[in-house]
């Protein structure tokens, strides 16, 4: 169900941002054309619509299978509808400054770092190889970016049950985050080891 409300909201963003592009006469949207995104009013108007997609892609992605999770680990029973609902208005929680980067983290930066939920329109994004392979020659560029990597990593681990500290328990941005550093700081040699377990397994 929520595979096809992804695939609906598709459809309608297609439509959306063809319309705009011909108001513009354009037919595409490039690395170059980040001028174009701050001088006209389509511009702004896309990139609004870009951010509103993906409160809806975490939402249908995220947000719902986790809340469904959670019922059924306390024997709760809820309709589809039900929990796409609650899913949606979960989304009112990360109106906010550390929600909107949350939603940024999830979208972006966890599946560049390979820590962290994402969601599954951003699942493949990496970053490509002729600019890590300039990144990788360069001895200012290389420690700077390994280094925001690791940071990312550090944050995207500790704060791996952030998500369900705001929807599960009704905590805040900030609350639910806090809770989560003090989980996975109590708990952090169990989690390495059952990570490099599941890995070692994967690879035989």
């Amino acid at each position: 169900v929520t595979k096809a409300g992804i695939f609906g909201w598709i459809f309608v963003l297609r439509f959306l941002f063809r319309m705009l592009l011909r108001s513009t006469g354009r037919v595409a949207i490039s690395s170059g054309d980040y001028k174009f995104l701050l001088t006209s009013w389509q511009g702004p108007v896309i990139l609004f619509i870009g951010l509103f997609s993906l409160f809806i892609y975490v939402a249908l992605d995220l947000n719902t299978k986790i809340i469904l999770s959670g019922k059924l680990l306390r024997g709760q029973k809820d309709s589809i509808l039900q929990n796409l609902k609650e899913g949606f208005i979960s989304l009112k929680k990360f109106l906010n400054p550390g929600g909107i980067g949350i939603i940024i983290y999830i979208a972006f930066i966890a599946p560049l770092v390979g820590v962290g939920f994402s969601i599954s329109a951003t699942n493949g994004l990496y970053i490509p190889s002729f600019i890590t392979g300039v990144i990788n020659h360069s001895r200012i560029y290389a420690p700077v970016y390994y280094a925001f990597m690791a940071a990312f990593a550090v944050f995207g681990i500790s704060h791996l049950f952030i998500l369900h500290g705001i929807l599960l328990d009704d905590k805040t941005v900030k609350e639910a985050g806090r809770q989560s550093r003090e989980i996975m700081k109590a708990h952090w040699k169990d989690y390495f080891l059952k990570t490099v377990l599941y890995f070692t397994r994967r690879t035989r």
